[in-house]
């Protein structure tokens, strides 16, 4: 009974502060404004991402206060609300790189101090049997990989719908994976239905033509966090719920993605977090094709690549096998993106020299 009315409030909550947050927001001077860099149409106010954490805070408050969920939840929830105020704050008044770096490698080292989320090995990527077991490069080895889950969510957050549905996707498989009895399943099943008012407001489709809502910094990096420490939770110690490579797979399009555009941004002369139009949704929009189009392709791309890993790892594939599929397709993706940008083609369609604005539905 509790479970339902804990989604039933989420959903609720998500909605009435998504409603609340839009009407003001304007009045704040809390809306995005296209530029260079942003194609849209208009002011659009970032308040998904506060808006998803009230309905999310709500959900999980509820099953608190049912005795459903433990401390585990409250040290999260108030890890994932620290992060999402550094967003917020990004959002209006941008906060310089090495700072806001600085800040997420705070909040990951307090994540690995208790309940002990740490990146302790990185599975049998050597020999089956054996664990690479990372030592006193645990605590180092968490802050990176947990910023780097949390950085390539928000530069994937570029177009309407990509970053609402893939965060969606994959804290309902991870949710699946930890299973109801685990610590992680509220947190997670509950990060999904959260998503789904902003997704209704965020999502391009017939009488709606263009996204009313953006997710923000503020949501990007909470949901970034969530997930990063979600993926070394359940891939380690002896209840681990997949090995470590898996969650390679299970984010596998925004963490290729990612470091594809610095390493080119690199190779150019250029900071690798410089603003640019070379994700991999952008180039499919500058070849010409529609917004909804693009989100179907990548969708279908994040999708297979979870069912592609999950169906190795049960079949019995040994995580160094994994791995080195992993790597041959993401040096493959890169090396492809790469040419296809020098050649100014993609898909046998010519790459427009940015994405128009008001790109079609």
């Amino acid at each position: 009974m509790v479970d339902g009315l804990a989604m039933l409030a989420t959903l609720s909550a998500g909605a009435l502060a998504l409603g609340v947050l839009r009407h003001f927001a304007p009045r704040w001077g809390w809306v995005d404004r296209p530029d260079g860099r942003k194609p849209h149409v208009g002011a659009v106010p970032p308040v998904g991402g506060a808006a998803w954490l009230c309905a999310w805070l709500t959900g999980l408050a509820l099953l608190a206060q049912a005795g459903a969920i433990g401390g585990h939840a409250m040290w999260l929830a108030g890890l994932v609300t620290a992060i999402a105020l550094l967003g917020w704050v990004d959002d209006r008044w941008h906060v310089s790189v090495r700072l806001r770096f600085a800040l997420q490698a705070l909040i990951v080292a307090l994540a690995a101090q208790w309940p002990g989320i740490r990146l302790d090995d990185l599975g049998q990527l050597l020999w089956t049997g054996w664990a690479l077991d990372l030592g006193w490069l645990a605590l180092p080895m968490t802050i990176f990989a947990v910023v780097g889950v949390i950085n390539a969510i928000n530069m994937f957050d570029g177009m309407d719908g990509l970053c609402g549905v893939l965060t969606a996707s994959t804290c309902a498989v991870l949710a699946a994976l930890a299973g109801p009895a685990h610590e992680w399943f509220w947190p997670l099943l509950l990060a999904a239905i959260a998503l789904l008012p902003f997704l209704a407001l965020n999502l391009r489709r017939p009488g709606l033509p263009r996204a009313r809502v953006f997710l923000g910094d503020a949501g990007a990096l909470a949901l970034g966090l969530l997930l990063g420490l979600a993926l070394v939770d359940l891939s380690q110690g002896s209840a681990a719920r997949f090995p470590p490579v898996l969650a390679l797979y299970l984010l596998a399009l925004p963490l290729v993605d990612t470091v594809s555009v610095m390493w080119r941004r690199m190779s150019a002369g250029h900071s690798p977090f410089a603003p640019d139009q070379q994700h991999l949704h952008h180039l499919l929009q500058r070849a010409g094709h529609s917004v909804s189009r693009t989100l179907l392709l990548l969708c279908a791309v994040a999708w297979l690549s979870m069912a592609a890993g999950w169906t190795m790892w049960r079949l019995g594939a040994p995580d160094a096998l994994l791995l080195g599929v992993f790597l041959l397709a993401a040096f493959s993706f890169h090396a492809w993106i790469r040419a296809a940008i020098q050649r100014g083609r993609l898909l046998g369609r010519v790459l427009a020299e940015r994405v128009p604005t008001g790109v079609a539905p």
